[in-house]
C-alpha cells in the first residue's frame, strides 16, 4: 500500500521480497514486543530481490509519569515529526501511580502524545535514552456543548466536528436524540466547526475561540437542503451542448460544485447555501436558463461565485 511517498506492509518478516519500484528507502518498523526500529538506505530495484534485514529490538525504555496522577491514561510515542500514516506507533496505559513505561526502544527522538478523560491532549518531543523519568503536566480540557435544531426547531440528531486551526487536529461529537451534545478534552485554541445530520446544509463556522473556565455553548440550527440551479448550454446557433463543464465557484475562485451537462443539454447544481450568487463566464458558446425564454444567453462553462452580486 502506497502511503505518502512510501509503501506500507504488515507482519512483515525477515526475507527476501520483490517489489515494483526504484529507489533507496528508509525502513521503519514497530511492534507491541519491539519498539520503532529503523533501517536507513534499503536499496530497492526493479526486477531484483529485495532482502529486509533482521530488525533487532531495541534495549531503552521510556517512562512517563503524569500530574496529577490518573489511572487509564493513553500514552503514544511515535517517530520523529509524529508521521503515523505507516501505523508505527507504541501505546502504554498509565498505571495507578499515573506511570507508564514503553520498552524495547532504540536510540533516537520521538514524539510523545498523551490523552486522558477531562483533560487537554499533550504532545512533546522527547529522546531515547531519557535522563529520568518525562513528567508531563496535564490542563483540564475545554468543554463546547450545545444543541442542534433542524428547520421546524425539532431536535437534530447529528455530527459536530471541531478542527483546530494551529494543528489541523479533529475532535469530534455526536447529538443525541434530543439534539444535545458535548465535545469535551479539548485544547485551548481557535477551530473551525462543521455541523450536519445528514439530510439538511451542514453548517460551517470559522475561527470559533474555546478558552476560558466555563463550559462555551454553541448552538446551530441546520437550513434547509438549499438552493439548485438547474438549466440548458447550447451552442450560438441554439444546438445543445453535450459534457460542458458548469461549475459554482467559491469567494476565491476554487471549483467547489461541478457537473456536466447532459445529452439532453441540461445541468443541475446543488444544493446551494442560500446566499447572493455571481455567474462568470469563460468559454467561447452560450448559457441559457431554464426555461430557455427567461434569461439572457451568456457564454457557457458557466461559473457561479458565492458570495457576491447577482449578475444574471
Amino acid at each position: 500500500m502506497w502511503y505518502d511517498g512510501g509503501f506500507g506492509f504488515r507482519d512483515v518478516t525477515s526475507g527476501v521480497y520483490d517489489l515494483i519500484v526504484d529507489g533507496e528507502f528508509d525502513l521503519v518498523a514497530a511492534g507491541w514486543d519491539a519498539g520503532i526500529l529503523s533501517h536507513t538506505g534499503l536499496s530497492v530495484t526493479v526486477g531484483h530481490d529485495v532482502t529486509v534485514p533482521d530488525l533487532i529490538a531495541g534495549q531503552e525504555s521510556l517512562t512517563v509519569v503524569l500530574a496529577p496522577t490518573i489511572e487509564g491514561a493513553r500514552v503514544v510515542l511515535l517517530p520523529a515529526g509524529g508521521d503515523d500514516s505507516l501505523g508505527t506507533y507504541l501505546v502504554g496505559l498509565t498505571d495507578q501511580d499515573g506511570a507508564s513505561t514503553i520498552e524495547n526502544l532504540t536510540p533516537g527522538e520521538y514524539q510523545l502524545r498523551v490523552f486522558a478523560d477531562g483533560m487537554a491532549p499533550h504532545e512533546q518531543n522527547v529522546t531515547v535514552p531519557a535522563a529520568g523519568a518525562v513528567e508531563v503536566t496535564l490542563t483540564e480540557g475545554q468543554i463546547v456543548q450545545g444543541t442542534l435544531t433542524d428547520p421546524e426547531s425539532n431536535p437534530a440528531p447529528g455530527f459536530v466536528s471541531l478542527i483546530e486551526r494551529s494543528s489541523g487536529r479533529a475532535f469530534s461529537a455526536f447529538s443525541d436524540a434530543d439534539g444535545y451534545y458535548t465535545a469535551e478534552s479539548l485544547p485551548t485554541g481557535a477551530f473551525d466547526v462543521w455541523i450536519s445530520d445528514g439530510i439538511h446544509r451542514p453548517v460551517f463556522m470559522e475561527n470559533v475561540v474555546v478558552d476560558g473556565p466555563v463550559a462555551h455553548t454553541l448552538n446551530a440550527t441546520l437550513a434547509s437542503t438549499g438552493a439548485v440551479i438547474t438549466g440548458h448550454v447550447t451552442g450560438a446557433g441554439g444546438e445543445p451542448l453535450l459534457g460542458v463543464q458548469v461549475s459554482v465557484v467559491d469567494g476565491a475562485g476554487t471549483p467547489v460544485v461541478s457537473t456536466l451537462t447532459d445529452d439532453a443539454s441540461a445541468y443541475e447544481l446543488g444544493p446551494l447555501p442560500a446566499v447572493t450568487v455571481t455567474v462568470r463566464a469563460s468559454c467561447k458558446w452560450t448559457a441559457q436558463s431554464s426555461p430557455p425564454p427567461a434569461r439572457p444567453r451568456l457564454p457557457s462553462c458557466l461559473w457561479v461565485s458565492t458570495p457576491g452580486d447577482a449578475c444574471l
